[in-house]
């Protein structure tokens, strides 16, 4: 669902498939080592918006990973 990643300086760029597949990677190891990690992401939505849905669900911005230990 992210098109685009956000580095630890806060510039973003885009989530080319060399990253995407790290990204996967990682979340495939941490999972074999007990772990879970839930994504966190953003986008822009405009302020005269009241309601967002599923569909705004696309496009999104990669901000990083929140990690839980699960065994």
């Amino acid at each position: 669902l992210c098109s685009n990643i956000q580095r630890a300086d806060g510039s973003i760029c885009p989530m080319d498939e060399p990253t995407s597949t790290r990204l996967k990677a990682l979340v495939e190891d941490r999972g074999a080592q007990g772990y879970r990690l839930l994504a966190v992401a953003w986008r822009t939505i405009p302020s005269e918006r009241t309601t967002i849905d599923i569909n705004d669900e696309r496009d999104l911005v990669l901000a990083g990973f929140a990690s839980f230990l699960d065994p």
